[in-house]
């Protein structure tokens, strides 16, 4: 895909999703010019229903459309955790979509093994790295070569239960005191106040976005050489607001 097919990115707060590119029938279309040739590829996404659960990625791919008439994209989706059981097998089977949502580690793997595409002519042709920050350019990086790119930003939070805090007159905290002093009340009152759980990584990312906050990345380097340790103040302050 030349610079002829608009694409949209912009910063990914948690490096852990990517889009990346299966490699023949992009390459291919990028020689045909899009103001001549019809064109039509595949994009699939991590979420059953892309139109209500990833309503950015549908919007810009519809107005896309709209805009490029001759350019066909079939944008759909599946469930979370098959969608990524499917990427393993249709790398496997050389039946990838052109272009999909994928965790990092599995498309570093499908990098090495040659079903990618490689991303590095086109971000220099977009002149990409002029509105991107170093660290989002390599988040899937492998021999030197860049094969995914952040999609679009990502806010993460934790949910809360209102009815709870209006039940027991709990005013909802705006600052850390005031979560300490609603957190006595409920707990008072045989109310757990954090509760976490579930299948996938998805569950704890407001976690991992709070953790960066405290140093993550500025320590984990040192801490896989050896020359620092999970048991640090930085992580210690973490885990004890958390």
């Amino acid at each position: 895909m030349k610079k002829n097919v608009l694409v949209s990115v912009v910063c990914l707060m948690i490096v852990a999703s990517v889009i990346c590119m299966a490699g023949k029938k992009i390459a291919e279309a990028a020689e045909e010019s899009l103001e001549t040739q019809k064109v039509s590829f595949d994009l699939s996404m991590h979420v059953a229903n892309v139109k209500d659960q990833e309503p950015a990625m549908y919007a810009v791919v519809q107005a896309f459309m709209e805009r490029n008439p001759n350019v066909n994209i079939n944008l759909y989706g599946e469930e979370t955790t098959e969608h990524y059981k499917k990427m393993k097998m249709y790398a496997q089977a050389d039946t990838l979509p052109d272009v999909f949502f994928n965790l990092v580690t599995p498309s570093r793997d499908m990098a090495r093994e040659g079903k990618l595409y490689c991303l590095d002519d086109f971000i220099v042709e977009n002149k990409l790295a002029d509105v991107m920050e170093e660290n989002m350019l390599n988040t899937l990086q492998v021999d030197g070569h860049i094969y995914g790119l952040p999609y679009q930003s990502l806010v993460t939070g934790f949910w809360y239960n209102k009815a709870l805090f209006d039940r027991y007159g709990v005013k909802v905290p705006q600052r850390y005191e005031e979560l300490l002093e609603a957190v006595k009340v409920f707990s008072k009152n045989g109310i757990v106040t954090i509760a976490n759980g579930a299948r996938d990584p998805y569950s704890v990312w407001g976690h991992m976005s709070l953790l960066v906050r405290y140093g993550f990345f500025d320590r984990i380097d040192n801490i896989l050489a050896g020359r620092d340790s999970f048991n640090n103040e930085d992580f210690v302050r973490f885990y004890g607001k958390i």
